[in-house]
């Protein structure tokens, strides 16, 4: 008689450690909000960024300037080092300082917005040059329950939590959807943001469109603690189960 609670026990236990469906699922209530998307969050330049900035012009001496040797170009942007060394450094006072143009002010603009800058600078030395420009320290850290944990590059002028999270080998069965952590770094200080991947409300969130420097936390879920603690729940029962016989035997 005494088996029969610690089986049901067992059970229920058991029975709260599964894995359901619907906490693998994303965005569950699509359905339910109107269909649209956020607009893309435009970063906006700060001190301390780095920027790739190429100017193509027939003038081959100031093409030059920006364009080093292939071979050379290739060796060193095939590293994460080597795109430092390529990047303009933002100074203190939000100026970058460029070949022949000199310094110009880019704090505070999106990186759109310093293209067009840069831009028209070239313009006032060249005719038919264009100017490219792309953010190098977009970065984000994915961290906790995903298939592969690290530090990941963006050179695109975007990134969303899905796309962090998706080059990150997506949330493992174990990750709890329900409740994300998002660490955003500012200027004085750090925010820190909880998301509901199962929601279709997550589109909505600060913490959708990701900044440089942004850290991203999965927390296991009940499931996880269960497993790893299925060594020491099998030993207890072990325990239990040989003094139960014990007890019946001396009875």
């Amino acid at each position: 008689m005494q088996k029969i609670p610690i089986c049901l026990l067992f059970l229920v236990i058991i029975g709260q450690s599964c894995i359901h469906n619907r906490q693998l699922q994303y965005m569950q209530d699509i359905d339910e909000i109107p269909e649209y998307f956020p607009l893309k969050h435009h970063y906006t330049i700060r001190q301390g960024d780095l920027l790739y900035i190429r100017v193509l012009t027939l003038d081959m001496a100031f093409h030059e300037m920006f364009e080093p040797d292939t071979r050379y170009r290739e060796r060193i942007m095939t590293n994460e080092a080597g795109l430092y060394i390529e990047g303009y450094s933002v100074d203190e006072k939000g100026y970058i300082s460029l070949p022949v143009l000199e310094r110009i002010h880019v704090a505070g603009n999106t990186v759109e917005e310093a293209k067009a800058v840069i831009q028209k600078k070239v313009d006032e030395l060249f005719k038919d040059a264009r100017v490219e420009v792309k953010l190098l320290n977009f970065r984000v850290t994915v961290m906790g329950e995903v298939a592969r944990p690290g530090v990941y590059n963006n050179y695109l002028n975007y990134m969303t939590l899905f796309d962090a999270l998706a080059k990150a080998g997506n949330i493992t069965e174990y990750g709890n959807r329900r409740n994300v952590l998002v660490m955003r770094k500012g200027e004085n200080s750090t925010t820190t943001m909880k998301v509901d991947l199962t929601a279709a409300g997550v589109l909505h969130s600060d913490a959708y469109y990701l900044q440089p420097n942004d850290v991203i936390i999965v927390e296991p879920n009940t499931s996880r603690a269960f497993n790893l603690n299925i060594p020491t729940i099998s030993l207890a029962f072990s325990a239990v189960s040989t003094f139960l016989l014990l007890l019946n035997f001396f009875k």
